[in-house]
């Protein structure tokens, strides 16, 4: 994925060809998750593809199956998918090259399983999915440094080098210095001479987020047809 990213460096990643639909994505290179993406969606050959997945139902505990099942979506084997006779809209990649990558990706793991040593305790990171970086807006990820949460930016990794954006390798920031400011701001955001106005900015806050916006359930639907 790394070596392919680097190549397209002279044609414009999805989200900058495409800014409307994709302003909560980085418009500035290929991403390893683009490519990725690509690669492992048949739809980008062009072609309409049904039965990807099956509902089947799994029970919530084998040791008692008068709790019941839930019920859950599941791949089927390429095999047992159904192209459309022809494409149905401007391919991204021919399906040979879909196919290629399919059996190559298929053969790494065959020759090449992910093996990773089981955590002997669980971490917590108070922040998770709340800390961006300053230099590219980007999630940063919990990782553990010597006992302790951190939290990295690692944009040049997930990103091509053809990305104008000046960013270390890595960029570390620790949770223990975070979390003092942080509950300093908290206390004096209720504290008893603020209270009042916090409570209405939160109500008028959760208002906004309720208002449901255009087009959205659709949206919503199309995403779920596409990863079927």
């Amino acid at each position: 994925m790394s070596t392919i990213k680097g190549k397209l460096h002279n044609i414009p990643c999805p989200s900058a060809h495409d800014r409307a639909r994709n302003p909560h994505r980085d418009g500035r290179a290929w991403s390893k998750n683009a490519v990725r993406a690509i690669l492992t969606n048949p739809r980008y050959t062009g072609h309409e593809v049904w039965n990807k997945q099956r509902k089947q139902e799994v029970l919530l505990d084998i040791d008692d199956v008068t709790l019941g099942h839930r019920t859950q979506q599941t791949w089927n084997a390429p095999q047992q998918w159904v192209w459309s006779a022809k494409p149905v809209h401007e391919p991204l990649i021919s399906k040979t090259t879909f196919t290629r990558a399919q059996a190559r990706r298929h053969d790494r793991r065959q020759h090449h399983p992910a093996e990773r040593s089981p955590r002997t305790t669980p971490r917590a990171y108070a922040l998770r999915g709340l800390i961006r970086c300053s230099l590219c807006d980007g999630k940063m990820q919990g990782t553990f440094n010597h006992g302790h949460p951190h939290y990295r930016c690692r944009y040049p990794y997930e990103y091509a080098k053809s990305s104008p954006l000046d960013h270390p390798l890595t960029v570390y920031i620790r949770e223990a210095v975070i979390l003092p400011e942080l509950d300093r701001w908290i206390a004096q955001t209720f504290a008893p001479g603020q209270l009042k106005s916090t409570l209405q900015a939160m109500q008028r806050s959760q208002q906004t987020a309720a208002t449901p916006l255009p087009g959205l359930e659709a949206a919503r639907r199309t995403i779920t047809d596409c990863d079927r």
